[in-house]
């Protein structure tokens, strides 16, 4: 069959779907590498992601299928239509060609980062034209030979994306598979100090504050403050569970904790070496009876 004997309407719809494809098969693949529990989701929203995001291929195939129409009728609407498709389709192709291109120089930087020692870190972190993103800074806060004095320059950025969970192609992610905020993988970090992590503790995210919580190096009394205002972060829930995992939580908040009404609370108190046997008894009575939510 000779191509200008094809409706430009079958091309559209070729380079339509096979665009849609290809953008579901890297998304699946992203789905796929993730361990969040909220991952599964992306299945939902893949399609509709693919969907929209393919649609410039559509209008590329039309600007090719009445380009190769035009070429025989000569007809001024088919080359107008054609002109017309081929402007929108690579003014946004263009965009995401260089969209593509900055995703590849990030996937090299995030695998030059998990190379990196100390040195090299601390001066990626002060000099790096990268040093405010948060996929670069993700990796470096994964990175154990990150030093005390690195993970506390990240603290102190000021940039707001930092404290939220990220989520991209898995090169790019490395081993954050669960696309943590960078905050938190740097108060989970074992280099992290005292100082750091009281700073960390002033972030308005609920995920963050029950990271800070979490560990053991966060001094005892930040711990009290911010359970004295545990009712004013927005996931209550996620202070208690943080609360719950360190081994160092004051005894008399444990035994307030010992009240809650969250399972997950309930069973990390169980096993906290810090739990009071008599607590510990009391835990293990609600949980066997299910007196949780």
């Amino acid at each position: 069959m000779k191509l200008n004997k094809i409706s430009p309407l079958i091309f559209a719809l070729f380079f339509y779907f096979l665009a849609i494809t290809i953008n579901l098969f890297f998304d699946i693949i992203s789905i796929n590498y993730s361990t969040s529990s909220t991952a599964s989701i992306g299945y939902i929203f893949a399609p509709i992601d693919a969907l929209i995001s393919s649609l410039p291929w559509l209008l590329f195939g039309f600007c090719i299928g009445y380009g190769i129409k035009a070429s025989t009728t000569k007809k001024f609407k088919d080359i107008l239509i054609s002109l017309f498709c081929g402007i929108i389709s690579f003014s946004f192709i263009g965009d995401l060609s260089i969209d593509f291109i900055d995703k590849q120089q990030l996937k090299a930087i995030v695998l030059a980062i998990e190379k990196m020692d100390a040195a090299q870190l601390e001066n990626f972190v002060i000099k790096s034209e990268y040093k405010d993103n948060k996929f670069a800074l993700g990796a470096v806060s994964l990175n154990p030979k990150t030093s005390s004095q690195t993970l506390a320059k990240i603290a102190a950025n000021s940039n707001p994306q930092l404290h939220i969970k990220m989520w991209h192609a898995p090169a790019i992610m490395g081993e954050n598979r669960k696309g943590l905020a960078v905050m938190r993988l740097v108060a989970r970090h074992p280099n992290v100090t005292s100082d750091t992590l009281t700073r960390l503790s002033k972030s308005s995210d609920s995920y963050v504050v029950g990271d800070v919580v979490a560990n053991s190096a966060t001094p005892q009394q930040i711990i009290e403050n911010i359970y004295a205002n545990i009712k004013s972060y927005q996931y209550p829930y996620l202070i208690e569970r943080g609360l719950s995992f360190n081994n160092k939580t004051p005894v008399k908040i444990i035994e307030s904790l010992a009240q809650s009404r969250n399972q997950y609370t309930l069973r990390q108190l169980k096993l906290n070496i810090t739990t009071p046997e008599s607590v510990r008894k009391f835990i293990i009575d609600r949980i066997e009876k299910k007196d949780y939510d």
